[in-house]
């Protein structure tokens, strides 16, 4: 019989591959389960989001106690009408956005510390769909980036 070739050598047998190895492959387990609690959530938010669709504007229980900066205050009411403080600027347009970045740099001007920060109000009852253009009208047209939102506190 020739030399090696009667009995097969194995190395290793019984040993387990060393932990240090890399492997290659991608382990799709982690990605199907991320993709479907997302397939699950588009499905359930997806319904909400039709137009027309009224989401109603937060109540809370807990208020912040920190002393209010005296911030220049905008209110929109039901009918979306426009308020600086309780001056009535009218509906959302161009003209009232003018008026209220004048008002706005005006309230700026008397308390410097707010400079750049507004407080808005609206009614409890009114969609965040007529809310949403004024907030977005504040942010590009006047430049402010930090509108502060308040909240109904909830009764029991």
């Amino acid at each position: 019989m020739a030399k090696g070739h009667g009995r097969k050598h194995r190395h290793g047998v019984g040993k387990k591959p060393s932990l240090d190895a890399v492997r290659n492959d991608i382990n799709v387990t982690p990605l199907v389960d991320v993709v479907l609690v997302l397939l699950i959530i588009f499905m359930v938010v997806t319904p909400l989001m039709a137009r027309g669709h009224e989401v109603p504007l937060p109540r809370t229980h807990n208020h912040s106690s920190k002393k209010d900066a005296h911030q220049p205050v905008v209110a929109i009411d039901q009918n979306g009408d426009v308020y600086y403080d309780k001056e009535k600027l009218g509906q959302l347009n161009p003209g009232t956005i003018d008026r209220l970045r004048t008002s706005v740099q005006r309230g700026w001007d008397e308390r410097p510390e707010t400079t750049g920060m507004i407080y808005v109000k609206a009614q409890s009852n009114l969609a965040y769909g007529k809310i949403y253009p004024l907030l977005l009208s504040i942010n590009e047209d006047l430049g402010v980036s930090s509108i502060d939102l308040a909240t109904a506190e909830a009764k029991e």
